[in-house]
């Protein structure tokens, strides 16, 4: 069963929609991690699709601070499930 949730942890904040409890702890490591621009270049959008998607949780993201961050790993898992993120 897959459920939206939303977790605090000080600092960070993950947003996601999950499939399993395992995924919850889940954070990329450094050379999985992607900023915004990285992943409107490989969704072929604007940065400004990116932030949007993210303001209404369409991708999964961490927030550290201020500054989301991609996971590479999940947004390829993610698009494989959602085929209109990378159509049209």
């Amino acid at each position: 069963m897959t459920r939206k949730i939303k977790l605090k942890s000080k600092d960070i904040t993950f947003y996601a929609q999950i499939d399993s409890l395992s995924e919850q702890n889940y954070f990329p490591p450094k050379e999985d991690q992607l900023s915004q621009q990285e992943v409107a270049v490989m969704f072929n959008r604007s940065v400004q699709t990116i932030c949007n998607w993210t303001k209404t949780n369409k991708i999964p993201f961490f927030r550290v601070g201020r500054f989301p961050i991609y996971s590479r790993k999940q947004l390829i898992q993610y698009a494989a499930k959602n085929q209109q993120l990378i159509d049209g």
